[in-house]
């Protein structure tokens, strides 16, 4: 039952990859930089045939030829580099130096970028508008120094806002002036985004930032200092001036042994209601951390990743995996799942 189970959702990717005229998956030569595309059997795009492992020379010169397939897993990262396609569609052009840091809309119809800067001019935040044109919509001030984490309120939240951490150690909130129009489309004029809070996180660089599940009304910073802080939105408040009004700091974790690289709330509360916090340091640690309960005051530790492991050098960033809501296992009190990446040696 299981195997024709499978067998049968191959045959349906492939008449799909068919029918839609794409490429069933990819192959890498063992010499090559890139990879090419295979096509699904009934393309009428001709590929040589592909040996089969039993009568393949030892010798075969291409590496990591795949067919459609049911995966009962995440594929490691050298599956997704050699045998799968991501063609390139479009370009887009705006930024002076190397790009730091992407975030998209989670309606699909807005992206943020930023770049590398060393002044204010170079450090703003472009729009672009995603879809078929991938206009740019405008740039957003407020940044002097490289942006390092940008993050849109998620799906739950009441209210459409972005949240910007810089290196400059500040952290800058932006927001539709009218949101109710156009809602995620970034369009400026009378309805289009502006910075509504700036607040001083740091006294020292920050590294990461990223908004709590709900309504947008409370963020984590990170940073060199070697502390996450744990800051409130007022929505009510914010957007008037002085800038800083409407955001305030509720906690701050244990200083950290290095500084802290990465930090990620999980995207649902656990099961006593709480908020669970990842944190990666510069020595390649990682850290959940529990609270959030009443004024967001009281954090503990739950889960320490023991040495051995941990990655050998900075954590870059932390993304969390979303569980069934029903799922029997539910991990750290109710937490979801996580997973960091880290620098080489």
């Amino acid at each position: 039952g299981g195997g024709g189970g499978v067998s049968g959702a191959v045959a349906a990717l492939e008449a799909a990859a068919v029918a839609a005229g794409l490429d069933a998956g990819a192959e890498l030569p063992a010499l090559g930089l890139s990879n090419k595309a295979t096509r699904a059997e009934g393309s009428d795009v001709e590929y040589p045939p592909r040996e089969t492992p039993s009568s393949a020379p030892e010798e075969d010169d291409n590496v990591g030829s795949v067919v459609p397939a049911v995966l009962t897993r995440p594929p490691p990262e050298e599956v997704l580099a050699q045998a799968t396609l991501w063609p390139e569609t479009r370009k887009l052009y705006g930024h002076g130096n190397d790009l730091a840091v992407v975030a998209a809309h989670h309606a699909g119809r807005l992206v943020a970028s930023a770049s590398a800067a060393q002044s204010a001019s170079a450090a703003a935040i472009w729009m672009w508008a995603a879809g078929e044109d991938w206009r740019p919509l405008g740039k957003l001030p407020g940044a002097t120094l490289d942006v390092v984490a940008l993050d849109f309120a998620g799906p739950t939240s009441g209210r459409d806002c972005l949240l910007a951490a810089s290196r400059d150690r500040h952290v800058a909130l932006y927001a539709p002036v009218n949101p109710g129009n156009n809602r995620g489309l970034g369009v400026w004029g009378d309805d289009g985004w502006a910075m509504v809070a700036r607040v001083r996180a740091s006294p020292k660089a920050l590294y990461d930032a990223g908004w709590a599940p709900g309504d947008a009304d409370a963020f984590a910073s990170a940073g060199r200092d070697k502390r996450v802080r744990v800051w409130n939105v007022n929505r009510e408040v914010a957007g008037s001036n002085p800038m800083e009004a409407g955001v305030e700091e509720v906690a701050t974790l244990p200083v950290f042994r290095f500084a802290v690289t990465a930090c990620r709330f999980s995207p649902r509360r656990t099961t006593r209601g709480l908020l669970a916090l990842a944190a990666g340091t510069e020595d390649g640690s990682v850290s959940v951390w529990v609270g959030g309960g009443e004024g967001c005051s009281t954090w503990t530790i739950a889960v320490r990743v023991a040495a051995a492991d941990a990655h050998v050098c900075a954590v870059r960033a932390i993304a969390w995996r979303p569980e069934d809501v029903d799922d029997d296992d539910d991990g750290a009190d109710g937490a979801d799942r996580g997973g960091a990446a880290g620098e080489g040696p």
